[in-house]
């Protein structure tokens, strides 16, 4: 919790002494001053929660203002004698906490300084609550316009990539991508068209469901052989349909390669060699 300080400026060594008593039984540790100089002197003019004072003149104003000025939530005991009603207006007017006047008991003066303090401290707390709140309101702010921006960003990226899905499966051609091992994971609507194999019959199988039986093995390896090298293949070679009907396909087997260069897949586009558009 903050430190909460008390200044007393008081001229009248009698009246200083008597406050030291006053507070010696109680947790307050007081800074005594004979004059606002004294307070600039030690260089802490605008450093106390509560300050009480027996200047009641236009100099004692003055301080208030300052005091007010610097520190709104600052308390300012007046302790004095009788004030002129204009002087009382004045201090009236720039927020003086209470007016105890000398001649009433001391316990009077305690009871306004504790609670004066603690004002101060629920004023404190109030402050910081609000500041928290400022603060956690321009995070959350923030927060919402990145969220807006990545919302706005993820928009773009799903038009894309529906852009991409419908390209795939309207495009003529057919598509087919196989993991690193040729395993089938994707068929395009084409490839269904031209293969007459459905997309859930060739899941998991390798592009071999189609072959003629035309080549032989050693066929089989270099092509393999070629595209596990990294390298983009275009070839044209006799397929097999589902029904048996042979058929002329141009083949591209581009392979798919993650952050590190390594192959992870390889996507084949298929054009049916004299097919009717």
């Amino acid at each position: 919790m903050k430190l909460l300080r008390l200044l007393i400026i008081e001229n009248d060594y009698e009246q200083v002494l008597a406050l030291k008593e006053l507070l010696d039984n109680t947790d307050i540790i007081p800074t005594f001053c004979k004059s606002p100089e004294d307070v600039t002197l030690i260089g802490r003019e605008y450093e106390w929660d509560v300050v009480i004072t027996s200047m009641v003149d236009s100099e004692g104003v003055r301080l208030v203002h300052n005091i007010k000025h610097h520190q709104p939530w600052a308390k300012v005991i007046l302790h004095a004698e009788d004030i002129e009603k204009e002087f009382l207006k004045r201090f009236i007017n720039y927020g003086v906490f209470a007016y105890v006047k000398k001649q009433y008991s001391y316990e009077e003066l305690l009871a306004q300084i504790s609670h004066a303090f603690l004002q101060v401290q629920v004023e404190l707390q109030q402050k910081s609550i609000e500041e928290a709140l400022v603060s956690r309101t321009a995070e959350l702010q923030k927060l919402n316009q990145k969220m807006e921006y990545e919302i706005s960003q993820r928009k773009i990226v799903e038009k894309e990539l529906q852009k991409l899905s419908d390209a795939v499966n309207q495009t003529a051609d057919g598509i087919v991508i196989t993991n690193f091992q040729g395993k089938i994971e994707f068929v395009n609507p084409a490839f269904e068209k031209i293969s007459g194999f459905l997309r859930h019959e060739v899941m998991g199988k390798t592009p071999s469901i189609v072959k003629s039986g035309i080549y032989d093995e050693k066929f089989y390896n270099f092509f393999w052989k070629e595209i596990h090298s990294g390298k983009v293949v275009r070839l044209s070679f006799k397929n097999r349909r589902k029904n048996g009907d042979l058929f002329d396909v141009d083949q591209t087997i581009t392979p798919i390669k993650d952050e590190w260069g390594n192959i992870t897949h390889f996507v084949s586009i298929w054009k049916e060699v004299g097919a009717q558009t």
